[in-house]
């Protein structure tokens, strides 16, 4: 969760690196959802990013609206 001005917000994706190679998404929200489908769309059905590929988009889904942060 984040914290905005003492108030707890719920993050609308957490991601966190699945293994060596990939970098996972879940949506944690309704608008995490929507853009976690997009995400999915465009990799077979599932979330997941090269490590390198995950910055970039982590930067698109910031600039696009949505709060993204690691998973614990």
């Amino acid at each position: 969760m984040l914290e905005n001005k003492g108030i707890i917000v719920k993050a609308d994706l957490t991601y966190k690196k699945r293994d060596a190679m990939f970098t996972s998404f879940w949506p944690e929200t309704p608008q995490g959802k929507t853009a976690w489908n997009e995400i999915a769309s465009k990799n077979d059905g599932v979330a997941n990013v090269l490590h390198h590929q995950a910055p970039a988009l982590i930067e698109q889904l910031r600039a696009a609206g949505y709060s993204v942060r690691a998973s614990k």
